[in-house]
């Protein structure tokens, strides 16, 4: 019997932990109900009650689980329409941190262009100058009788 009452106690944990991992699960929060239910009965089998304050403490016992797990619920309901308030917010943020990102990578695509220009650019001044160079050399040597290749 305590087995069988320890089972459902680690099912009504399990439910629990699912519900709360996935808050809009409310089959978790029905099985959470029902081993709770499964629970209460088995521990009315377990227990013979002598007298009626036996009774009204295991009543008083049940009302304030009950009232327990109900405010827990209540709980959770609460954090999730307060994260369900804020991801809005989040997916504004985050769309702007997008563009943001996206901006900075026309902006370094850009830079990264200006820069291949810029070096192409001086290459071709460096070949022309090495062009113009290398005539005047040529002139120079065959003036003073230099023979070149």
């Amino acid at each position: 019997m305590l087995d069988q009452i320890n089972k459902q106690l680690n099912n009504l944990y399990s439910s629990l932990n699912n519900y709360s991992n996935n808050p809009g699960n409310f089959a978790q929060l029905n099985n959470a109900n029902s081993n709770t239910d499964n629970i209460v009965h088995r521990l009315n089998l377990l227990n013979t009650f002598t007298d009626d304050k036996d009774v009204e403490n295991l009543t008083d016992s049940i009302i304030s689980f009950r009232r327990s797990v109900g405010q827990h619920v209540r709980n959770l309901k609460s954090e999730i329409d307060e994260i369900e308030g804020k991801v809005p917010t989040v997916n504004k943020k985050l769309q702007e941190l997008e563009e943001e990102i996206q901006n900075h990578k026309k902006r370094t695509d850009n830079i990264i262009g200006n820069f291949q220009e810029q070096f192409s650019d001086a290459q071709d001044k460096r070949q022309t100058e090495y062009a113009k160079r290398d005539i005047l050399l040529s002139k120079e040597r065959g003036s003073i009788g230099i023979k070149t290749r």
